[in-house]
């Protein structure tokens, strides 16, 4: 039976190496690996944050993911890790589904919660629409030396 749980601190390392697996590091938008000190600080940050949840889906005694809602002026932000040994297993839409209703539950915000997915991931786009997000619009940005013409 698969449960969803606050984070605590002592879910702090998985965390940090769920996040510097190779493949979530290149589906990032952030992709240099991130230092277990730079973590500490931010994971602590986001625990005392009142404005932040993490949420860990739980299968028995082991960890298979986290999604954190971030709260902004005008809309809250979701981000989800899965553990890199549950990659492929479809629950990346359970968990997004999951969280999502218990977020919306505990914290009875109005306003809308937004993915922000890079063009390439596909996995991730399949698992938030599957979830019950939809796409809305698009981002194109551009960046010295991407260009046609280089």
């Amino acid at each position: 039976m698969k449960t969803l749980r606050r984070a605590i601190m002592g879910d702090m390392k998985d965390i940090f190496e769920w996040n510097n697996h190779p493949l979530s590091r290149k589906n990032s938008f952030r992709s240099e690996p991130i230092s277990w000190d730079e973590h500490k600080l931010w994971f602590a940050e986001r625990l005392a944050d009142d404005m932040t949840a993490i949420y860990i889906l739980c299968s028995d005694d082991n960890k298979l993911g986290s999604a954190r809602f971030e709260e902004k002026q005008n809309s809250i932000l979701i981000s989800v890790m899965l553990n890199p040994d549950y990659f492929g297993k479809r629950l990346g839409s359970e968990l997004i589904r999951l969280a999502t209703e218990k977020y919306i539950h505990e914290k009875r915000s109005e306003k809308q919660i937004i993915a922000e997915v890079k063009g390439d991931n596909l996995p991730s786009k399949k698992s938030f629409l599957r979830a019950g997000f939809k796409e809305e619009y698009t981002v194109y940005t551009y960046s010295k030396g991407t260009g046609a013409d280089e």
